[in-house]
């Protein structure tokens, strides 16, 4: 993360996470035999990866809860941050009949307002199939599925998120399968590049709701 003037780290929990993450058994290993499903853009098209339920200590430097983020998070002024960029090994997935989303990505602005610039992975149960996937996504659009390109569990990912002035730049490399996807983009309307963050999510899907309007976000 690329500070431009002071700012605090956060530490984002969220307890709910870890009950919507509970179908989709996740381990950092690889996937064994046949090469997964793979996300297309109908999925990702449902896909929102907004800040949820947080709860703030008012102070920096603390832990904060959220129904659907957990990582960490830096916050300043306006401006403070330019870039953020972080590695995973992609987790991999066992799934049960239910339909469930995770997903794990870098991203500026987000934390304190409606803006955010991301990019990163996915490790879903649909249908009870395991489906990976690598987007990037532009608040308030849903996101969008990279196409071309094969991510399994045990993959090696760096990704990174620009803004250069005028674009941002969202950058996301598999190094396991040699495939690097870039997308330039204007941001959000509002932006401040206030925050960056890093960040393992239970993304909200407008489909899920309608096929279950009880489950967890």
């Amino acid at each position: 993360m690329s500070p431009r003037s002071s700012a605090g780290f956060v530490l984002v929990s969220a307890a709910a996470l870890t009950a919507a993450l509970a179908t989709p058994a996740l381990a950092a290993a690889p996937s064994a035999g046949h090469t997964p499903a793979q996300l297309t853009q109908a999925i990702a098209s449902h896909e929102s990866h907004a800040l949820h339920g947080l709860a703030r200590p008012g102070k920096v430097n603390a832990t904060v809860s959220s129904t659907n983020w957990s990582g960490y998070a830096a916050t300043g002024s306006t401006g403070a941050y330019t870039s953020v960029t972080s590695s995973w090994t992609q987790p991999s997935v066992s799934c049960s009949s239910a339909t469930t989303y995770s997903s794990f990505w870098v991203g500026l602005d987000g934390y304190s307002n409606s803006a955010l610039e991301q990019t990163g992975t996915e490790a879903d149960c649909i249908g009870g199939r395991a489906t990976y996937g690598a987007w990037w996504e532009v608040l308030p659009a849903s996101e969008s599925a990279y196409s071309g390109v094969t991510v399994k569990g045990g993959d090696k990912f760096t990704a990174t998120v620009t803004y250069s002035g005028s674009t941002f730049t969202m950058t996301l490399v598999d190094s396991t399968e040699g495939w690097t996807k870039t997308t330039t983009h204007a941001g959000s309307s509002g932006f401040k590049n206030a925050s960056a963050e890093v960040i393992a999510e239970a993304p909200r899907s407008a489909a899920r709701s309608r096929a279950s309007p009880t489950s967890a976000p």
